[in-house]
């Protein structure tokens, strides 16, 4: 399970100018690296982001290879590298709660919700401040 503190960590990142950096490779094998601001903690075990362009590079990776690697740091040398599988939530209420909790100026480049909802199953955290480290990785399946 996610501690609660690293999902107010992810909530608060936008706003700290600290945006989670998301990394995933194409279809061709080419990897990819961006600033995300509206990732968010979602669960015990997921994490949640909000993308605008509904036809973008992330979304199409992921139909093929949804793995992602995440990363947060800032000013405080707090850092949390985040491993997991993303996949699209098209549920109504859940696609908008994601929306709702971006930061404000996330949904202003956005107001027509056009973009999609992701949620990303965490396979291992690991980082957190200085002194005080964490390391978790998910079970296999059946273990």
């Amino acid at each position: 399970d996610l501690d609660e503190s690293i999902a107010d960590i992810l909530d608060a990142a936008f706003d700290k100018h600290a945006p989670v950096i998301v990394a995933y490779v194409d279809a061709d094998g080419a990897p990819h690296v961006s600033f995300r601001g509206t990732v968010q903690g979602h669960g015990t075990d997921t994490i949640a982001m909000w993308i605008r362009d509904a036809g973008g590079g992330l979304l199409r990776a992921i139909e093929t290879n949804p793995q992602l690697a995440l990363l947060y740091r800032d000013d405080t040398r707090t850092q949390y590298e985040f491993t997991g599988r993303a996949q699209r939530a098209d549920g109504t209420e859940e696609r908008s709660e994601i929306y709702d909790r971006s930061p404000v100026f996330e949904r202003g480049l956005d107001p027509a919700r056009r973009g999609v909802a992701l949620i990303i199953e965490v396979d291992s955290v690991r980082g957190g401040a200085p002194g005080s480290e964490i390391h978790q990785r998910r079970a296999p399946a059946g273990s």
